[in-house]
């Protein structure tokens, strides 16, 4: 498995530590039974812009458009 040999030549470079990202996916707890929670802060200023644009964005994650517009709402 080709994730299995990037792991292991990354481990033999010295890494310690890895993103798996969200989600989970069986082969995560396999691997380790440490995790640790994500925070993500978000400070949008009063401007009618910024509103809308964070407006924008909370809509897309309700309705399930994060992963058509993904790339756009990091």
């Amino acid at each position: 498995m080709l994730i299995m040999k990037i792991m292991e030549r990354s481990i033999e470079r010295g890494l310690e530590e890895c993103d798996f990202m969200k989600g989970d996916e069986q082969y995560k707890s396999d691997w380790t039974t440490e995790s640790k929670a994500n925070l993500k802060i978000k400070l949008v200023n009063k401007k009618f812009g910024s509103n809308l644009c964070n407006w924008g964005i909370r809509i897309a994650k309700e309705t399930k458009m994060e992963k058509f517009l993904g790339r756009f709402l990091q």
